[in-house]
């Protein structure tokens, strides 16, 4: 939704005003803009679709609702953007039509408010498998993830719909004298001013409190549980701890720039509502562009950066994405690891067997040095290969599998020798 459409007559009939062109480094600056983040916002938003779709290991609770994410930001961009970039050539006059002035800002404030709610829903989720798996498993688990996407745009949609009346589709003039058809969103009457203010605090600053706690909570469980990690010698344990916090960080970083991003156009919005228009004429025609452009591309710029955050963050999603576009199909869950997580984790179960055995040989009393001898090469093999196990060759195979080839007769005890 951009109120600030509402009051730009304050500029037009403002007598401070000599020019009715936009200057040009706005122009370029915010068309240049336009056109990147909507190129990569409606290609990886497809992407992320696509992925989702057609991966069946993807999928789980988390990726659907993401999924959901990227069906709102993708709307936002195919909607919303073009006609904000057909406004800033526009000169204030509305080309779109009676229906898509009232549509458009119903269908801006719904997919907000249904970005809002995903993200809620993200978040609440990842806190109970988190903070409460076994209460997760008996009641939240058993909520169908389908009924939560439905309820987020039946919850979002409702609360968008007194903005279908509030715009208005008329005729105006523009600072010449010329007869031109406008798109307003008046806020001219008091149930307006409190529908404005109501969704702000509700899904704004209520939602920012929410999501606050529950990441909180979800850091602070992390944080108990890291000491796990240290003690831990069963690499699953390893692993699903590791996963969390990176669920997390990916959790923090959209929430934050959701609310980044969209902030702006909501305080402005509620600036310009309860501004003197003295100020706003004070702002001047260019400020209040200038102002009015920074809003909007902070809005969209929102809707295609959250598929960078999914491919940087996630391992899974990535291997997929890659595999995908390769031609490749899926199985397993498995088929989703990098092969040198997998020769890593079989490699480093090996070895610590192999140790296990070095620590009976270390306890025991020697009858000879040998056996010191023994443990001490295999401790120093398993640091050396403790070291490369993670990385790849250029064939993207563990290095161990071209280094080292086991023999099941051969213990790597035997090995050191």
């Amino acid at each position: 939704m951009d109120n600030s459409t509402a009051n730009n007559s304050s500029f037009s009939n403002s007598k401070q005003m000599t020019t009715p062109e936009p200057p040009l480094y706005i122009m370029i600056t915010a068309s240049f803009l336009y056109v990147v983040i909507f190129v990569v916002g409606i290609v990886g938003n497809i992407l992320v679709i696509v992925v989702v779709s057609r991966v069946k290991p993807l999928r789980s609770r988390m990726t659907y609702l993401f999924l959901n994410l990227s069906v709102a930001d993708l709307l936002i961009l195919v909607v919303c953007l073009p006609s904000a970039a057909v406004d800033l050539y526009a000169k204030e006059v509305w080309y779109f039509g009676a229906f898509l002035c009232s549509f458009i800002p119903f269908l801006e404030s719904t997919v907000a408010l249904t970005s809002v709610l995903t993200i809620l829903a993200v978040s609440y989720d990842r806190y109970r498998g988190i903070c409460h798996p076994m209460v997760a498993e008996n009641y939240w688990q058993s909520v169908k993830v389908a009924y939560i996407i439905i309820m987020t745009w039946l919850i979002a949609g409702t609360a968008g719909v007194p903005l279908l009346f509030m715009a208005r589709f008329k005729s105006s003039k523009f600072v010449d004298g010329t007869d031109i058809e406008v798109c307003r969103i008046p806020v001219n009457e008091t149930w307006k001013v409190v529908y404005i203010m109501a969704i702000f605090v509700v899904f704004f600053i209520l939602t920012s409190f929410v999501l606050i706690f529950l990441i909180g909570k979800m850091c602070q469980s992390l944080l108990q549980n890291m000491s796990l990690l240290v003690d831990a010698v069963n690499t699953e344990m390893k692993k699903k701890i590791y996963n969390r916090k990176r669920v997390v960080i990916m959790l923090i970083l959209v929430a934050t720039l959701f609310f980044v991003c969209l902030l702006p156009q909501r305080i402005v919005s509620i600036w310009i509502i309860f501004a003197d228009r003295r100020d706003l004429i004070q702002l001047g025609f260019e400020g209040y562009l200038n102002l009015l452009t920074f809003t909007r591309v902070a809005m969209f710029l929102n809707s295609s950066i959250n598929p960078i955050i999914y491919n940087t963050l996630s391992a899974k999603f990535k291997i997929a994405l890659r595999c995908l576009l390769c031609g490749e199909d899926f199985n397993d869950i498995n088929d989703l690891l990098p092969m040198s997580r997998r020769c890593s984790s079989a490699n480093q179960n090996h070895i610590t067997r192999q140790l296990t055995e070095t620590a009976d040989m270390v306890t025991t009393p020697p009858t000879a040095t040998g056996n010191h001898v023994r443990a001490v090469r295999a401790l120093a093999m398993y640091r050396d290969r403790s070291d490369t196990v993670s990385s790849t060759d250029d064939n993207g195979r563990c290095p161990l599998d071209s280094i080292t080839k086991y023999d099941s007769n051969h213990s790597i005890l035997s090995m050191a020798d």
